[in-house]
C-alpha cells in the first residue's frame, strides 16, 4: 500500500501575507533610500574637508552644507543637495570672478597644488609672505603675484601664486560620482535588510 503525504498552503492566508508584503515594499524601498543617501551625504562632506581648508568658524556650515531630503513610501526619491554656491563652482568647474564668491583670487602655480585643489600649512600666500624670502610684485602683465627668493641673495625667485582677475576652477567634488559610487557599494544590502525587515512586519500584520 502506497503512503501519500501531501503538501498545501492556505491560499487566504498566502494571499493575506503576500497583500500585506505588497503594502510593505515602498516602506523597504524608501528606508533602503534614505540609508544609502545618509552614507553618500558623510562621504561627500568628508570629502570637502579632505579637498579644502576648513576655518574653525565655518566648520559647522560646511558639516552641514550637503542636505538630504529623504524618501517616503509616496515619493520613492531620495535628495542630496550641496547649498553653498563656492563649493557648487567646485562641482561644476566654473568661472570664479572677484566680488563672485571671494574678494580676491589665488591660483596656485605648481602643478600638484592645482591638481590637489588644497591650499593648506605651507601652500598658502600668507606663509610664504609670513617669511623675509616672501614678497609681492606687480607683473609686466599686470597680474599680481606672490613671490619666494630661493637663495639667501636677490636672485633667483619663483612665482608661487598668481592672482588674476578670474580663476577656471578644477571639479574636485563630483557629487554625482560620489553618490553613485556609495549606492553601488551599499544598495544591495541596505535594499536586502530593508526587505527582511518589511517581510517581518507584513508577516506579524
Amino acid at each position: 500500500m502506497a503512503r501519500n503525504v501531501y503538501i498545501s498552503v492556505r491560499s487566504d492566508a498566502a494571499r493575506r501575507d503576500l497583500d500585506g508584503l505588497r503594502r510593505q515594499i515602498p516602506f523597504a524601498i524608501s528606508y533602503a533610500l534614505n540609508d544609502v543617501a545618509k552614507r553618500a551625504k558623510a562621504e561627500q562632506t568628508a570629502g570637502i574637508f579632505e579637498r579644502f581648508r576648513i576655518k574653525p568658524r565655518a566648520a559647522a556650515r560646511v558639516r552641514s552644507t550637503v542636505q538630504m531630503t529623504p524618501a517616503s513610501k509616496s515619493n520613492l526619491v531620495a535628495k542630496l543637495t550641496e547649498r553653498d554656491p563656492w563649493l557648487v563652482q567646485h562641482e561644476t568647474g566654473e568661472t570664479r570672478t572677484p566680488g563672485d564668491v571671494y574678494s580676491s583670487i589665488v591660483r596656485p602655480v605648481s602643478d600638484r597644488a592645482k591638481r590637489v585643489g588644497v591650499l593648506r600649512g605651507l601652500n598658502t600666500p600668507a606663509a610664504v609672505l609670513a617669511k623675509p624670502t616672501g614678497f609681492v610684485r606687480t607683473l609686466k602683465t599686470g597680474k599680481v603675484g606672490v613671490f619666494r627668493r630661493k637663495g639667501k641673495g636677490r636672485l633667483p625667485i619663483e612665482l608661487v601664486f598668481a592672482l588674476e582677475r578670474e580663476a577656471s576652477l578644477p571639479r574636485l567634488l563630483k557629487m554625482g560620482a560620489t553618490v553613485g559610487g556609495v549606492v553601488e557599494k551599499h544598495w544591495e544590502d541596505a535594499f536586502g535588510a530593508a526587505l527582511e525587515r518589511a517581510m517581518a512586519t507584513a508577516t506579524r500584520g
